[in-house]
């Protein structure tokens, strides 16, 4: 569900709603309808939530990004350095 998100801008409402998403599936899946129950079991799972994992996803792929030789990538990598420091601030 999160493939290619990396490469992608995306706000606060985008990560709620894939937040929503995945409790709704991990709902599903447990059988339960209680919030609490499936935010431990994520937790124990070792389950980020959406917002993390994108960031984590975002930062790794400028990371690649910045590192790469190609003409295309060395004309955004300021961009690309700029955007990795305002995700590992916040």
């Amino acid at each position: 569900m999160l493939y290619g998100i990396e490469a992608c801008p995306v706000t606060s409402r985008h990560k709620h709603s894939l937040d929503f998403t995945v409790t709704r599936v991990f709902m599903k899946i447990l059988c339960t309808k209680n919030n609490d129950i499936v935010l431990e079991c994520q937790n124990f799972f070792g389950f980020l939530p959406v917002s993390q994992r994108v960031a984590i996803r975002t930062s790794r792929f400028l990371e690649r990004f910045i590192c790469s030789e190609n003409l295309l990538c060395n004309v955004f990598k300021r961009r690309a350095i700029c955007h990795k420091s305002e995700i590992n601030l916040g």
